[in-house]
């Protein structure tokens, strides 16, 4: 009886299972194949419960990894505008204070 099988061959011993046409053609029977068939599904089972709970588990790592992601490209965005806004605001500040005389300067000449 195979027991690593991929997500692929998982999900075919399940449909095969399911329609309870155990063993043949089946890619985690390749032994004897009456043998032992309801502690083949029986396992097969479990080995899908475990692969759905590692993945259920995977799924919510990359859900927080995701958010804390977000979170710091809206930081950074924030932190961006900011310092936008301060920029603008001392280059009014300065354009008040000398450049609109500059500009009265030049006229003059």
């Amino acid at each position: 009886m195979k027991t690593d099988l991929t997500a692929a061959e998982l999900i075919t011993a399940l449909r095969i299972c399911a329609n309870q046409t155990c063993c043949d053609n089946c890619p985690r029977y390749d032994i004897d194949h009456d043998q032992d068939a309801q502690n083949c599904c029986i396992q097969l089972i479990n080995d899908a419960a475990d692969i759905i709970e590692a993945q259920q588990k995977l799924i919510a790592e990359l859900e927080d990894e995701l958010k804390n992601l977000e979170n710091a490209y809206i930081a950074e965005l924030t932190q961006a505008h900011i310092n936008v806004q301060r920029s603008a605001k001392i280059y009014r500040e300065w354009y008040e204070a000398v450049g609109s005389k500059r500009g009265k300067d030049n006229e003059r000449a």
